[in-house]
């Protein structure tokens, strides 16, 4: 997270801005699963699965083939933000709190 921003946004000084770590990305993901599949399920893959291969692995679930199909998603989004350690920003992070390169 940019220096002063986790601050900024406890204070009220940013407002209308979430930000989540990685580990908080990844428990919204597994409820969000559970939810579709109406139960606690493993999303757990090993690095590089494909979407076909997550598919199969969801349809030995049990559950109906649309069902399966986005739990097969959860499962490549899961070890994505495993493997990248993603946080997610919600709203729009003032210009102020970001560095790099702009174009133009």
């Amino acid at each position: 997270m940019p220096c002063g921003l986790g601050d900024d946004i406890a204070t009220g000084r940013v407002t209308d801005v979430e930000v989540y770590p990685p580990e908080r990305v990844q428990s919204m993901i597994q409820e969000n699963a559970d939810k579709i599949a109406g139960r606690p399920v493993d999303l757990t893959v090993p690095p590089g699965t494909t979407k076909s291969q997550a598919e199969e692995l969801a349809r030995s679930m049990a559950l109906s083939n649309t069902k399966a199909k986005r739990i097969a998603q959860r499962m490549i989004d899961m070890m994505n933000t495993r493997r990248d350690e993603e946080w997610l920003i919600k709203g729009v992070v003032p210009r102020e709190y970001i560095e790099g390169p702009f174009g133009g």
